[in-house]
């Protein structure tokens, strides 16, 4: 939501897209613009945050330099997920820049976004209980939707989201405002 209470541009598309829908709630998946508006939300701000995996076996894992780092069997690595979401080689030079539209240009990125956890199909996929059957992301929808449609509001003080805070924005610092 904060990040509609900054982006009025992506904030007025998403009302044009939404000005007139009567749909059903599980008919705003059909809603493309919507779709991609919630994608880049859930690559820059999604959860979960880290990942931690234990190492199976010895290995060895490449570096940017070119070096390597040697990791023994039974080592608990964590990975920075808001790391991999922005990493350039996968997102382009503007990885780290909010922008649903990328999605329109490149729409095979769609498939890159596991909004609620690993993707289903994943060996150990310990994500949201409501990504598999769809729940979550019709609620999410639902909400951010019903904010997108409304342009009376504003959130005070005015948000700046931060994809390299380990929060993004602290909800408990804003309040909402009806214009």
């Amino acid at each position: 939501m904060a990040q509609l209470s900054v982006d009025l541009v992506t904030r007025e598309r998403l009302a044009a897209e939404l000005r007139g829908f009567s749909g059903s709630l599980w008919e705003l998946n059909k809603l493309p613009f919507l779709e991609d508006f919630f994608l880049e939300v859930m690559r820059l701000f999604g959860r979960p945050r880290h990942y931690y995996r234990r190492a199976k076996v010895d290995i060895s894992i490449p570096t940017s330099d070119g070096a390597s780092v040697r990791v023994k069997k039974g080592t608990t690595l964590c990975l920075v997920a808001t790391v991999a979401r922005q990493d350039r080689t996968v997102w382009g030079d503007d990885a780290s820049v909010f922008d649903p539209q990328r999605y329109e240009r490149r729409p095979e990125l769609r498939a890159k976004v596991y909004a609620f956890g690993p993707p289903p199909d994943a060996r150990n996929s310990y994500g949201c209980a409501g990504a598999e059957n769809g729940v979550a992301s019709i609620l999410w929808k639902s909400l951010a939707a019903t904010c997108a449609r409304s342009l009376d509001w504003k959130l005070d003080p005015w948000p700046e989201p931060d994809v390299d805070a380990f929060d993004g924005v602290d909800p408990g610092e804003l309040k909402w405002v009806r214009l």
